[in-house]
Order: C-alpha cells, then structure tokens, then sequence
C-alpha cells in the first residue's frame, strides 16, 4: 500500500512530507478491515444490527483441553466472558442451535445484486463464524509449532504467545512468555491507534482479539476461494523508542479520523522527529520491505 499507493522516492520521504500521523492512522483502519483477529471485530465492523444478531446465535470459538492446560483456568476463562461481552451477551449461547456448517464452495448470494445488505451480512457472519470453528481455532502441534528457537523452548513458533512479566528463578522481576496471544479490546478510536511494542509482532496493528488462539482471519479469502492459507498482512507500522526514556514513539499521537461518517475528530497535532529516530525508522523500513518482498513472492509461487 505504500508503495503503490503513496509512493516515494526515498523513505525518509514518508516521515518528512507532514502527512505522517493522518497516513499512520488511515494504514490501521485499512489493515483492521481487511484482517480480522474475532468474528465479533467483523460484525460491528459490517455496521448492520443482522450481523450482530446472527453472531449471537452462532456458538462462541471454543476453548479446547489442551488450549486451556496451556492457557490456565483464569485464561481461558477470560477469553469466553469477552466474547460473551463482545457480543452483547451475559451467557453462554445454547448448544441446542444447529451449527452452521462451512460450504467448500462460494455460495451464489455473494455474487447476486438484487441480496439486500441485511442478508448479506447476516450470512457472511454465519459464515465466518463456521470457518472460524473448522480452520481458524490454532491447535499447537508439536511437529509444526515447535520448531526452531522459540518452538524448541515449548512455545508456537507461528507467534501465538507474548511477553508477561513474571519472576525468575533467583526471585527477580524479569518477563517471561505466555502461551497464546493477549486479549485486545475494541479501539473506540480515542488516542493512537493499539499497536504492539513488544515481540514477535513488533509493529504490528493491534486488532480486536477475544480468543488467545484466533488466526488471522481474512474474510475475503474465507468468502470467496475458500482457500486455507494464511495471507496475513505483513505491514509492520515503525516504532522507535526514544533514548532518554522508556517511552515508545509512534507519530499517530494526533486526535482520530472519523471511523464512519459523521464521528467527530479534532485538528491533529504535530509530532517532531529527530534525524536519529528518522534513520531508525527509515534502516527499519528498507530491511522490512526486503524481507517482505521475498517472502511474498517465494510464498506465492
């Protein structure tokens, strides 16, 4: 996207042209509607009230035995109340209704002009919810997830962990990993946008997450070829710490763009950036860009 879209001649050009925190603000809101971490994150997002109620119908995405050995009581306990919360309910949907099952092929409403937007809402969440229940709950397998260094220590080398802080042998504050991903809440578009400053998905938009094993979850992919592979985005939004603190820059300090038409924002703010922090960013940028390449089109042939 910023290649193609925004262009440049050198990257220093995107820190240095004044647009950078209202160009920040609008890659998040493009990647958090692309890309989803919770089938309740699309149902708010398709802003019709069907959506919300099909979704309310629909089972919540499981915790399973060994997902709750790995994750604790409390843990996986935490993960159903919020996606009871997300969804607006106080407890746990009936196991009685039928579950939707995933069509392995694309269903001809999509493609019909005369469908009317409640319906096509109402039957994409249904949809989503039930390839979310057959493909998108991540069952750590040993011969796939634990591999390399971080699989080696007994955690998923695909990033389905984070960092919480912890005491170490000899009694000391230290941060340890925890299996799974932390929950995340919905960004009511107040402040910067939530991203995250710690490994292993340093930079990356920190989107909606109720389930600690959700995929990546890309309707497009799941509603039209039906296709099982992970195209995750790969945008990583550029993060420098300052060196007199603890503090983590991002230039998106500015009040928010509207999430629809009609919410209200504030004159943004400005944001200064030293030459270091620039070439930071920028030395970041180059080696992410040159990763990214190769991976996405070793990946695609």
């Amino acid at each position: 996207m910023l290649i193609q879209l925004h262009g440049f001649s050198h990257p220093r050009d995107l820190f240095r042209d004044g647009h950078f925190v209202d160009r920040f603000r609008r890659i998040w809101l493009y990647v958090a509607s692309i890309v989803f971490r919770s089938t309740e994150a699309y149902a708010n997002y398709m802003h019709e009230p069907s959506a919300a109620d099909a979704l309310r119908s629909e089972p919540l995405l499981s915790i399973t035995p060994k997902q709750k050995g790995m994750l604790g009581p409390d843990r996986a306990r935490q993960s159903i109340q919020t996606q009871l919360l997300a969804r607006g309910l106080s407890e746990v949907p009936s196991s009685d209704t039928p579950l939707t099952k995933p069509k392995f092929y694309v269903p001809q409403l999509y493609g019909d002009i005369s469908v009317d937007e409640s319906t096509w809402a109402a039957a994409s969440t249904h949809e989503l919810c039930a390839a979310t229940r057959k493909s998108g709950n991540h069952v750590c397998r040993a011969d796939v997830c634990n591999k390399g260094k971080v699989g080696r220590c007994g955690f998923c080398r695909l990033g389905f962990w984070h960092w919480v802080s912890g005491t170490s042998k000899k009694g000391e504050r230290t941060a340890v990993r925890a299996h799974g991903l932390p929950l995340q809440g919905r960004w009511d578009g107040v402040g910067p946008p939530p991203v995250s400053a710690v490994p292993p998905f340093r930079g990356a938009p920190l989107l909606e997450t109720h389930h600690p094993f959700h995929i990546k979850m890309n309707p497009a992919i799941y509603l039209g070829p039906r296709c099982n592979h992970d195209l995750g985005v790969l945008l990583r939004m550029l993060l420098q710490y300052r060196p007199d603190s603890s503090a983590i820059l991002h230039p998106a300090i500015a009040p928010p763009v509207p999430l629809r038409p009609g919410c209200p924002t504030t004159p943004h703010s400005s944001v200064t950036l030293t030459d270091a922090e620039i070439d930071a960013m920028t030395d970041t940028l180059l080696e992410d860009l040159d990763a990214s390449e190769y991976y996405c089109s070793t990946y695609a042939t």
